[in-house]
């Protein structure tokens, strides 16, 4: 046997953990990176969520050894790596094109990490089976990458990616290339994957429902920096600021003016009606304020009567999208807003002329001061 093949003998991918300090990187006069600080769990996983411009890819770059940090700091399981080239970190990477060998057999490709770090040909061999049987393909082992669909293409890169046990796991874009059913497929292929073998993963995608679907912590990314780190659901339900309200999402953003505070509440008023806010951020009485709620978390009704924070409000337009329906409506003051209403077949229509209100829970809105 290769010195080596003690890679090939675990049982599974060992999640690491991954801190980064103080990560920075300029091009030139340009900073794609600002100074960021990120603590990863063994087992989580990560994406990085944003833009074109974000700085998620250089970010993720950077972990991978491939782009070296103007300034700052990588460990992964506790080691800087900082310095160590890409392949000396112990780190698989998954990319949007990914990058299979056109001459070579699934199984090749498949095995080739291995054949780089000196496992004898049977332990390549026994080992890339298990992970294409893993990945759903181990009936395509003799076949070359042009015989296979997309989908099929990314579960052999996903295979390569895993086979040599790696501590950290890298996903650039990965399923960008892939039409809608494809992508859900494989969202569900790599979660899969993901939570059986216990993997840390980080994951770049400006793909907010990809993000929010997958992910156990999501890091929004604005101009080179972190704007939000939660999870899924803090991130789309209590966005910590206004940019990442407004990223993920729809939104609805209500100017109001701070009334008072009373009962672990906040009164705002908006559009010459006092509304009441949960929570009491450090406002000021009279100080500006937006409040977000989702189209979802609104209320369209045709009679005030049991419905919180009711304001009166007329019809704008409608837009159809089968299994729910979204109304635009207008507020006195002349904001509008959105309400997106599941379509359950049933009560009477909403259009022009109807008198309307639009209401929501105190707990379902967040007050946002920037």
């Amino acid at each position: 046997m290769g010195s080596r093949t003690d890679i090939s003998l675990k049982p599974g991918v060992q999640g690491a953990s991954l801190s980064l300090e103080a990560l920075r990187k300029d091009f030139g006069h340009s900073t794609a990176v600002r100074s960021i600080n990120l603590e990863l769990e063994p087992g989580r996983f990560l994406t990085l969520l944003g833009a074109s411009g974000s700085g998620k890819t250089t970010t993720l770059m950077m972990i991978a050894g491939f782009v070296e940090p103007t300034s700052g700091t990588i460990h992964i399981n506790g080691r800087d790596v900082t310095t160590l080239p890409a392949h000396k970190r112990d780190i698989g990477m998954v990319f949007q094109n990914y990058a299979l060998f056109p001459h070579l057999t699934v199984l090749e490709n498949v095995g080739f990490a291995l054949k780089m770090r000196g496992v004898d040909k049977a332990e390549t061999r026994d080992r890339s089976l298990e992970f294409l049987r893993l990945v759903g393909l181990g009936d395509f082992s003799t076949r070359y990458p042009h015989q296979l669909s997309g989908g099929q293409q990314q579960r052999v890169a996903l295979a390569r990616a895993l086979v040599f046990s790696p501590s950290l796991v890298l996903m650039d874009e990965p399923l960008g290339a892939l039409d809608r059913r494809l992508r859900l497929q494989m969202q569900e292929e790599i979660k899969r994957i993901q939570t059986d073998l216990g993997l840390t993963v980080v994951y770049v995608t400006h793909d907010q429902e990809e993000a929010l679907t997958m992910s156990d912590d999501i890091a929004v990314m604005e101009d080179g920096r972190i704007a939000s780190y939660s999870s899924p659901r803090q991130t789309y339900e209590t966005p910590s600021n206004r940019f990442t309200a407004n990223f993920i999402g729809e939104s609805n953003f209500l100017q109001g003016r701070v009334a008072a505070h009373e009962d672990g509440a906040t009164l705002i008023e908006i559009a010459g009606q006092t509304c009441r806010v949960a929570g009491e951020p450090t406002a000021p009485s009279n100080a500006s304020a937006s409040v977000f709620v989702r189209p979802e978390r609104l209320r369209l009704v045709t009679a005030a009567d049991g419905i919180a924070n009711a304001m009166a409000c007329r019809f704008v337009s409608q837009l159809y999208l089968g299994e729910s329906i979204i109304y635009t409506v207008e507020l006195a003051d002349g904001q509008k807003l959105k309400i997106r209403r599941p379509n359950r077949g049933v009560g009477a229509e909403i259009g022009a002329g109807m008198p309307l209100w639009v209401g929501f829970e105190p707990q379902n809105a967040r007050i946002l001061l920037s």
